[in-house]
């Protein structure tokens, strides 16, 4: 087994503290298009608290000055469920807006070393890949080689951490962006590396119909009828539940 995956299975077994860090772009930012409590992350922190009610579940928010720096610093903690008396589980939202690979490796003293919780993280959730796929955009897309080769240097950043570490495939960008070889990438990268993958691309495409509006997916998407990425509520619910779902999966045996 792992050594992560068993430090962090110990951990939920001796109800030790446990950090959850979220690590991405603007679909884990989420703000603009769901309001902080209805993010992916929020969503998330919130089945944590009801499977895991013996712990004391709060959030922190990074805030976002720009897409080109590093985190303004953190609001919360944030009180989400649990035992107020129980171990504390702290769910990091990390995520910058304009992110890609790169951007995220400049600004890697936000998701590094102590959080604000004053601890380390123990789980560090990975998901790039709508912006460095963007090719709209010259000052964020690279080709799926430069973000395979900046992917597996975020993950030698993060490998010092000695977290476990989850990479999430990149969800939807519609027709025009397709994200098929940056999801390879992602899965290519798990399985080199022993990492758990969770494929929230799968879940997205699985979810598509070409019979339902805004770009087929739906109520999954936010408002704006020309933005075919970024998650109404109802799709960060959805993600959120899926990431959860795998996740538990994945630490612990019913």
């Amino acid at each position: 087994m792992d050594q992560t995956l068993f430090a962090l299975k110990n951990k939920f077994l001796s109800k030790a503290p446990i950090t959850l860090n979220f690590i991405g772009d603007s679909i884990t930012w989420g703000l603009n298009h769901c309001s902080a409590e209805e993010t992916y992350v929020a969503f998330f922190a919130r089945f944590f608290a009801e499977s895991f009610k013996e712990y004391k579940v709060v959030r922190y928010d990074g805030a976002v000055e720009s897409e080109a720096l590093p985190l303004t610093g953190f609001e919360g903690p944030f009180f989400v469920g649990g035992t107020a008396g129980g171990p504390e589980a702290a769910v990091i939202r990390n995520g910058v807006g304009g992110n890609t690979v790169r951007r995220a490796l400049n600004r890697k003293q936000d998701f590094t070393g102590t959080l604000p919780n004053g601890r380390c993280a123990d789980v560090n959730f990975l998901m790039f890949g709508i912006n460095d796929a963007l090719a709209s955009d010259k000052s964020k897309f690279v080709t799926p080689a430069r973000f395979e080769s900046d992917y597996e240097e975020l993950l030698s950043v993060l490998e010092a951490e000695k977290a476990f570490t989850v990479i999430l495939s990149p969800t939807y960008n519609g027709a025009k962006y397709p994200l098929d070889k940056y999801v390879a990438v992602t899965k290519k990268l798990a399985e080199k590396h022993g990492l758990l993958f969770i494929d929230t691309h799968k879940l997205w495409a699985e979810h598509y119909s070409k019979k339902a509006p805004h770009f087929g997916m739906g109520d999954w998407l936010s408002e704006s009828k020309t933005d075919a990425c970024h998650f109404s509520p109802e799709g960060a619910r959805q993600t959120a539940k899926f990431i959860f779902g795998n996740f538990r999966s994945a630490i612990i045996k019913d």
